[in-house]
């Protein structure tokens, strides 16, 4: 018969991403795949750190925003991801975020992330969703506005986006002024504040 420590091991080296946070958005466990992910070579390294102690703190906003949506609909949601790792490349991932309970009390979210795409170029970015905290409903966004949106959230200018993306920079900022217009943001600034607060408090 096969003991609890033996399934326990066998989880340690799953070859997905899997791992556990409490509310206030600390790692409580990981397993070797994400501990490795992450430039660690013990799990127990993670442990007590949060997403922007990571390599992927360029995009802990929006890990943390789909954490957040599980713990608030207290429901598993499968969502689309992109995490920066140790060795530099930008992988996509469908993440699948549970609430995780005990007696009866909210501690955190249970995540299990598989690879779909290893890529840096932002063009290969698709529908990432922003979180409006506002109405704590998605930002409504295009490919190419979600493109501009991430780069933006990474403290990009117009200009830098327009040189990494190879557009002009009248492009762009039609694209920034459309996503602002669309979702009834006076300023681009208001945007961006609403994105990290939904995130800045999900614990």
């Amino acid at each position: 018969m096969i003991s609890s420590s033996d399934i326990y091991e066998a989880l340690f080296d799953f070859p997905v991403h899997l791992y556990a946070k409490n509310t206030s958005g600390e790692f409580i466990f990981c397993n070797r795949k994400q501990a490795v992910s992450a430039g660690f070579t013990d799990e127990t390294q993670m442990l007590g750190k949060t997403d922007f102690d990571m390599p992927w703190k360029r995009e802990a906003w929006q890990l943390r925003a789909f954490d957040k949506l599980a713990t608030e609909n207290n429901q598993t949601i499968a969502v689309e991801e992109a995490a920066t790792l140790n060795d530099g490349s930008l992988v996509r991932f469908i993440s699948y975020k549970k609430p995780f309970y005990q007696v009866n009390k909210l501690i955190g979210i249970i995540g299990a992330s598989y690879p779909i795409q290893l890529n840096t170029a932002n063009n290969n970015i698709k529908n990432l969703t922003y979180i409006d905290s506002r109405t704590n409903k998605p930002i409504a966004l295009s490919k190419k506005q979600t493109i501009c949106l991430k780069l933006l959230l990474e403290g990009k200018s117009a200009k830098d986006i327009a040189r990494e993306t190879n557009n002009s920079f009248r492009t762009i900022q039609h694209h920034l002024d459309a996503i602002r217009e669309k979702n009834n943001f006076p300023t681009l600034k208001a945007l961006l504040i609403s994105v990290r607060e939904y995130c800045a408090t999900s614990g």
